[in-house]
């Protein structure tokens, strides 16, 4: 993997942990987290939308795959709400992206014949299991571990079908562009029709931190579907989920979750792991 797609996926992990521990941070009810992440969705609208002029307007084989993205980010966004209502954010998002990017590499390796190397293979279980060992040092419940692991399943769709959606575009940001257009556009709609008076309410509160969100949400999804079209679609996914390293740094400056010592090991194990996909 060039060493500029491997740069570009780590800082768009930065960034996407960084949305989640805004989500977290935001407190309040199931309902609220909900809304919170509505919000995030309106958020890829706005930064979506600056694109639209510069990109071409994906072909017909993309479109069916942006619809398909649509469905699954539609439950990906409240099911990561309700996981952060069940647990710490430092426990969740691992379960979420470590059981997302197993599924996601063997989805892509069988489905999509995109196999990676031997060494790209053991930077996955490395990554993979790390991951899994962050969720279990932590203070996990039976509701963190449902709603976290049906998360992964739709982190796990999302990657495969936008990694082929961003393949059979023109390019990857003009797929990434219209998608995050349709897709908040969508579930914001969604959000209306389901609470409109309190929906409309929420963001009086919360648009200024959480359409921010959503903006950077778009930031940090570009590089990867760019990388998808450069590297093998599991060996991105891998990569990209070293942002449960920053999540649990984040998780504990921020928001002051308690991280047992354990759990550092499996970082070291997450390390060697995007290493081994460098050199894969």
């Amino acid at each position: 993997m060039p060493i500029d797609v491997l740069l570009i996926i780590l800082v768009g992990a930065l960034l996407h942990a960084s949305w989640n521990v805004a989500v977290k941070a935001g407190g309040g009810d199931g309902g609220d987290r909900v809304m919170d992440v509505i919000l995030v969705a309106a958020g890829t609208v706005v930064g979506g939308l600056p694109f639209l002029p510069f990109v071409e307007v994906p072909p017909a084989a993309s479109w069916p795959l942006i619809a398909a993205s649509t469905v699954i980010h539609s439950l990906y966004f409240p099911l990561i709400a309700l996981t952060y209502q069940a647990g710490d954010v430092t426990v969740g998002y691992p379960i979420m992206r470590g059981g997302g990017v197993l599924l996601s590499a063997v989805l892509a390796a069988f489905l999509a014949t995109d196999l990676p190397g031997l060494l790209g293979w053991a930077g996955i279980l490395c990554i993979g299991g790390g991951i899994l060992a962050l969720a279990f040092f932590g203070r996990g419940n039976v509701r963190l571990l449902v709603t976290g692991g049906l998360t992964a399943l739709t982190v796990a769709a999302y990657t495969l079908v936008d990694g082929l959606g961003a393949r059979s575009a023109s390019s990857a940001f003009s797929y990434a562009s219209w998608l995050f257009v349709v897709q908040g556009t969508f579930i914001t709609l969604v959000g209306l029709a389901w609470k409109r008076g309190a929906f409309l309410l929420h963001t009086r509160r919360r648009a200024k931190v959480m359409v921010p969100a959503g903006m950077i949400s778009v930031l940090s999804y570009m590089p990867a579907l760019w990388a998808m079209t450069k590297a093998p679609i599991a060996l991105v996914a891998a990569l990209r989920e070293t942002s449960i390293v920053f999540a649990t740094l984040l998780g504990v400056l921020f928001l002051k979750e308690k991280v047992p010592h354990q759990r550092y090991f499996a970082i070291a194990a997450i390390i060697t792991g995007a290493v081994l996909v460098k050199f894969s």
